[in-house]
């Protein structure tokens, strides 16, 4: 089984990790964060558009993930 989590890294978010990690033990499935971020209403996105990131914002983001999946896997 495998579960998939979003975050933006919100409190709320932080929460939902937890939660999902908790679940991915108990059935002893695995789980994989996606990071997720809001658009303004007038920003348009196609399917086949990407949202613009800086370099060292994906560093940030990357960081963020590999961090909070190093503390899912260590509890």
């Amino acid at each position: 089984m495998k579960i998939l989590c979003p975050t933006d890294f919100s409190e709320a978010s932080i929460n939902g990790i937890e939660y999902a990690a908790e679940l991915a033990q108990k059935l002893n499935a695995s789980i994989t964060l996606i990071n997720v971020q809001p658009l303004s209403l007038n920003q348009r996105v196609s399917l086949d558009s990407k949202v613009n990131v800086t370099d060292d914002e994906s560093v940030a983001l990357r960081k963020l993930l590999n961090d909070t999946a190093e503390e899912i896997k260590t509890g």
